[in-house]
């Protein structure tokens, strides 16, 4: 791996671009590349850059820019609390490797765009609210003094790298990590909290108390789904109902076991063929 940052394009870029990661398991690197084609068909115009430990040809074909897996920074998703250390823009929308767009999103972006550090946020959390992601929310609320936190799902973050309170808001992140059994955050998978928990926590920590709402327009997982998940990856968009409510986001995030999906795989393969990229 080319130890610069940027294999194809080394300096910093002054402009909004897209990041995402993959590395570890083969599969994240397919998942990136199908979310890199579906940006290429929808958003054309933004760079996209990926954080990545190998490369190859569909890679280099995909990415406008390859950036080193820095293994220094931990695994896991803790990892993208160093994402403002990685990302060469100076105002970055973070999408995970296994979302896949379907419809251009120049309204949404421009609407992210307002706020220096933002996931997508549904609602807000109290101390008398529970959530799956910590052992006993209210006493990790009560013990850093919290009266309410950002929900969301962790698919898209906006950040503007050169922001003060962005600074501060990823340092504080990195240090709750580092607290996350003290304070009571739950483990995901291995390798520590999710960044959900983290972020959450960091940005109301940090005195952030206004988000993008997107009100289902900018990205929605399947999680709490009734129904059909109706997705056209080559621009008809997608559409679902999510408790009770249609969303039409453009980024569909298929979380977890959501890739293993008819809907995901078909789609991925539409667009591969669209590209003639081979199947992964």
């Amino acid at each position: 791996m080319n130890a610069e940052i940027g294999v194809k394009n080394s300096h910093s870029l002054k402009e909004v671009g897209i990041l995402t990661y993959a590395f570890g398991e083969e599969r994240y690197l397919d998942y990136a590349v199908n979310l890199a084609l579906s940006l290429r068909l929808h958003m054309p115009d933004l760079k996209r850059a990926i954080v990545t430990d190998r490369e190859n040809a569909e890679i280099l074909a995909a990415f406008d820019l390859i950036i080193p897996f820095n293994a220094e920074f931990g695994w896991g998703v803790a990892h993208k609390t160093y994402m403002d250390r990685y990302s060469p823009f100076d105002e970055t929308l973070f999408i995970d490797a296994d979302c896949l767009v379907s419809r251009p999103f120049p309204e949404e972006l421009q609407a992210i765009r307002q706020f220096d550090f933002t996931p997508a946020v549904e609602e807000v959390l109290t101390p008398q609210d529970s959530n799956i992601f910590f052992h006993d929310l209210g006493e990790t609320m009560r013990r850093l003094k919290l009266e309410e936190i950002p929900k969301f799902n962790g698919g898209v973050y906006f950040f503007r790298n050169g922001s003060e309170k962005t600074q501060q808001m990823f340092s504080e992140a990195r240090k709750l990590t580092d607290r996350c059994h003290e304070l009571g955050l739950r483990g995901f998978r291995k390798t520590g909290p999710n960044d959900e928990s983290v972020f959450s926590l960091a940005l109301s920590r940090s005195g952030f108390h206004t988000f993008y709402r997107d009100q289902g327009r900018l990205m929605r997982t399947p999680l709490g789904m009734h129904g059909p998940l109706a997705i056209d990856v080559m621009g008809g968009g997608t559409r679902f109902v999510k408790l009770g409510i249609l969303v039409q986001p453009a980024i569909c995030h298929f979380c977890g076991g959501f890739v293993n999906w008819v809907e995901y795989r078909g789609e991925a393969l539409k667009l591969r063929t669209h590209f003639q990229i081979s199947e992964a």
